[in-house]
């Protein structure tokens, strides 16, 4: 994603799925898919973060 702040600044936030592997198991886990779940309904997370976090828990993809 991309934010302009003030002018022609733009600043780049890279998402990183991982950061809700909370145990660092390598595997999203189902306490931290509701702790995701969680913060998209209180704004924090966008719908295709939280999708992009369901689908690594479905499919129980390992971390890169």
């Amino acid at each position: 994603e991309q934010y302009a702040v003030g002018g022609d600044t733009i600043i780049n936030v890279v998402w990183d799925p991982w950061i809700y592997d909370e145990d660092d198991s390598g595997y999203i886990e189902i306490g931290e898919l509701l702790d995701a779940i969680s913060d998209y309904i209180g704004g924090d997370i966008t719908i295709s973060q939280l999708l992009e976090l369901i689908s690594l828990y479905i499919n129980h993809t390992p971390k890169p």
